[in-house]
């Protein structure tokens, strides 16, 4: 997938007379310097000698092409549609007059000019916006030329406007996503701003988006994406606790294809995973409603097929996924989801490495499943174990840590549960301490 250039990219209609060389040859012949002229029969023989040039690479011709049609536009009134015909001619031959001779006024020139021609002359709905991609073609050349960040930033502005008057059914629109996407990572080359990284992967990330399975080139930008989403978290990451809730999730989204997408023996899919579950985990503090709950709880439960059984992060994936199905059962009362959640609970306990901030977690959350059995199915041996893991989730939470609290708190409800059924008093005084406890948590 290539670059805009003004070989591949620009122009449709420039030069549009569809001529044999040995007719354009004589049509040129006939043509009188002195001569008076319409502005359409000049423009007629200002296009002709720029389509001989395009042929033979006679530097006279486009000389001539720009000459006459210049003419031809200073004789008819400005943005009619004489006008127009007669100035896109002209900008194409102001751009091929810049390759032949490397002068930048006649590409300064061509640029005034499709940016008249881009503002006056919009694109039907549902085809291609030509005047922008001409423009946008212009502009990079000068870009190159002059290396001004203007420029650059114009190159930014006009590819997005390509993008949004481009039909989403046209082939053309990859290859714009393409082009914008290089030149936001340019932008950010040299100006190292996040925003413009940003910009750069949100870009990358639509291209992979869109691309189909099978295209050849959709592995290859999916692996830049991965490595370059690696880089920008360790490089924002200091901005992380700043991000909105919606910012999040859009992030999670393009994670989450890069994990489900990667090969198994890509360097980068470990990094992305690890990535997404810390986003993951954060994100699930922050949320309040079940229905994003849930629908993070399914990111994680697609990610246990992927993550190595030996990764530090697996537990907290399983945390959530266990948590999912707590909201999903709350929602829906039905037993299988509260197994479901047991049963990933207990499997992330068993399988978690000494970390306490996951495992106090598992804990907690397998107290509660197996309080919400209890209430279910009144079986007290749901209620000691919903205990034993309450009481493991406050050994492993640090005095002060804003999560104490709702531990002694749950683990104080369930021992009163359990003392009006058994009248047990070592729970009563077990409640005591706790009560005491929480007075100061």
């Amino acid at each position: 997938m290539e670059n805009f250039s003004p070989e591949n990219g620009s122009v449709r209609d420039f030069y549009s007379l569809a001529m044999p060389l040995d007719k354009l040859d004589s049509t040129l012949r006939a043509f009188d310097e002195k001569k008076d002229y319409t502005s359409k029969e000049l423009t007629e023989f200002g296009a002709a000698f720029g389509r001989r040039f395009q042929i033979k690479r006679d530097p006279e011709d486009i000389r001539r092409a720009v000459q006459i049609l210049g003419r031809a536009q200073s004789i008819v009134e400005k943005y009619t549609p004489a006008w127009l015909r007669t100035s896109n001619n002209l900008s194409a031959a102001l751009i091929n007059m810049y390759e032949q001779t490397r002068d930048v006024k006649y590409l300064n020139r061509a640029v005034d000019l499709l940016a008249q021609l881009a503002e006056h002359l919009p694109s039907d709905e549902g085809s291609q916006p030509v005047h922008l991609i001409n423009l946008w073609s212009a502009l990079h050349l000068r870009f190159e030329h002059t290396q001004r960040m203007k420029d650059l930033d114009r190159l930014v502005r006009v590819g997005e406007e390509i993008i949004e008057n481009t039909d989403n059914r046209s082939p053309m629109r990859l290859l714009h996503l393409q082009n914008q996407q290089s030149i936001l990572f340019k932008r950010y080359i040299l100006t190292r701003r996040l925003e413009d990284q940003k910009a750069a992967i949100d870009t990358l990330y639509l291209l992979v988006k869109e691309l189909p399975a099978d295209n050849l080139q959709r592995a290859e930008h999916l692996d830049w994406l991965a490595k370059s989403i690696i880089v920008y978290y360790y490089l924002a990451r200091g901005t992380m606790p700043e991000m909105g809730l919606e910012e999040k999730k859009a992030a999670m989204r393009m994670l989450s294809l890069i994990v489900t997408d990667l090969p198994g023996d890509s360097p980068d899919l470990e990094e992305c995973l690890e990535i997404l579950t810390k986003m993951v985990v954060s994100s699930c503090n922050q949320m309040r409603d079940p229905a994003a709950l849930i629908e993070l709880a399914e990111i994680s439960e697609k990610l246990l097929i992927r993550i190595p059984a030996d990764a530090n992060y697996l537990v907290g994936i399983i945390n959530i996924t266990g948590g999912g199905y707590l909201v999903r059962y709350t929602k829906s009362n039905d037993p299988i989801h509260l197994e479901q959640a047991i049963r990933h609970l207990e499997t992330g306990i068993a399988c978690c490495t000494p970390d306490p901030f996951y495992l106090r977690q598992c804990y907690f959350n397998l107290g509660n499943a197996y309080k919400m059995r209890y209430e279910q199915r009144t079986c007290l041996e749901d209620l000691d174990r919903s205990v034993d893991a309450l009481e493991q989730a406050l050994a492993l939470s640090e005095a002060g840590a804003t999560a104490r609290p709702a531990y002694l708190s749950t683990l104080i409800d369930v021992l009163k549960t359990r003392f009006e059924r058994t009248a047990s008093l070592a729970d009563l005084e077990r409640m005591k301490e706790l009560r005491a406890q929480n007075k100061y948590a």
